[in-house]
Formats: C-alpha cells, sequence, structure tokens
C-alpha cells in the first residue's frame, strides 16, 4: 500500500548528498509514504466490464510456481450467490506462475457485480488443491442485446 522502503533508501542517499539533508530526507518520507488511496478506489469503483454472453478474461498469478504439469481452473458468480457454475480452465507448466483464462457468461448471465469466488490447481492425474485467493476480484456484468435466430429452412433430400 505505501511506496515507502524502496523511496525511503533513495531519500535516505539523496540526504547525504546535499547540505540541507535532513529538510530533504524528512520532505522525501512525508511526500512519498502517502499511501495511493485513490488508484485503490478508482479500481473499486470502475470494475472490469463484460456483456452477457461475452467472456472475460482473468490473468492468475500462483505462488509458489508449481514443480508438475497441471491445470488451473477458476470460478465467479454473481457477487450473493455461493454456486460456482461458471469456470474457465487451462494448462499451466512447471516452473510458471501466470495463465490467463476465460470464463464465458452466458447470454441470460445475471447483470450486475461478480467476483470470482474461487482458484484451484490440479496435478495431473491427481486431486484438486484449492488456492487462496487475493487481488482484484469483481467485475461487472451489463446488458447485451442478443439477436438469436426465429426460424429453420429445412430440406430433406
Amino acid at each position: 500500500m505505501f511506496a515507502f522502503t524502496s523511496l525511503f533508501n533513495s531519500a535516505t542517499i539523496l540526504s547525504m548528498v546535499t547540505t540541507k539533508g535532513v529538510f530533504l530526507s524528512l520532505a522525501a518520507v512525508v511526500f512519498f509514504s502517502v499511501p495511493s488511496v485513490a488508484q485503490q478506489a478508482a479500481m473499486s469503483a470502475h470494475p472490469k466490464q463484460v456483456k452477457q454472453g461475452e467472456q472475460i478474461l482473468i490473468d492468475v498469478t500462483i505462488n509458489p510456481a508449481p514443480n508438475v504439469a497441471g491445470r488451473l481452473y477458476v470460478f465467479a458468480s454473481p457477487v450473493g450467490e455461493k454456486a460456482m457454475n461458471y469456470s474457465g480452465a487451462g494448462g499451466i507448466s512447471p516452473g510458471k506462475t501466470q495463465a490467463e483464462l476465460g470464463i464465458n457468461i452466458p447470454i441470460d448471465g445475471k447483470l450486475g457485480e461478480w467476483k470470482v469466488e474461487g482458484v484451484r490447481f490440479q496435478p495431473e492425474n491427481s486431486p484438486e488443491k484449492e488456492l487462496t485467493i487475493s487481488g482484484n476480484i469483481n467485475f461487472e456484468v451489463v446488458k447485451r442485446e442478443t439477436i438469436l435466430p426465429s426460424t429453420a429452412d429445412v430440406q430433406v433430400k
């Protein structure tokens, strides 16, 4: 939340080089230790949007990197519903920590805020392991005017 540690070291080095070191160090510490509240609030105020019937892409980073191949599963649902009926999956190689997984939102998916409810890792031919999740897990599903066919011309040969 704070960009304090690395910038504090820069401020300390700056203070050793200048003649007014104490004032510059204090000013740098006060200036650089202010939390980035606006940036965090903007992220939660403007979640990623996806239309009904489209796919949302979710970046997943796991830790530590597995030393065996496996599959990652990501589950999402509308906020307030615990059923994890919507999921995406993808393979991950040994030593890799990042994957991009997609979840297809149904054409009649509930409008409003959704969130990632769970992530699982499954080594090949082995049971799944539930992973602890963190990060930006919310997104918004918005209305899409879906056009579906209403007639079919059939010719028997």
